[in-house]
């Protein structure tokens, strides 16, 4: 398991979005699945936040980070987008955890999109 990117989302934590007495850093380590490891380019990566950033923090900077970059390069449906990031579940420490739940140093967080499938026949084949 390769640690990719530590620091670029702790990079927003010091942007002033953050009074200056939350800027202490923690780190927790992310984990992607499903399509999300395919977006990130990775399955897991180290991020660096802000003390007391919550579960919806966090993901509302992945959100950004992704969404920019899909918009750049125009592969991005944002109806498809919206229903994606609303439909994720998350576990921090292999426990299901509400956008509220504060984070702390060394908490790994599962992104867990939704799951679909099952057997789909081929045109032509039974």
């Amino acid at each position: 398991m390769a640690i990719k990117q530590a620091g670029k989302v702790g990079a927003l934590a010091d942007s002033g979005r953050y009074p200056e007495r939350v800027r202490v850093r923690m780190r927790v380590k992310v984990l992607y699945f499903g399509v999300l490891r395919d977006r990130f380019g990775a399955s897991d990566e180290v991020v660096e936040l802000a003390d007391g950033a919550t579960v919806g923090g966090l993901l509302g900077l992945l959100r950004e980070r992704t969404s920019n970059s899909a918009m750049e390069s125009g592969k991005v449906d944002g109806a498809l987008e919206e229903r994606l990031w609303r439909s994720l579940a998350v576990a921090v420490n292999r426990e299901y955890a509400q956008p509220s739940m504060v984070l702390r140093e060394g908490d790994e967080v599962a992104l867990l999109p939704p799951v679909s499938g099952g057997y789909c026949a081929q045109e032509g084949t039974a």
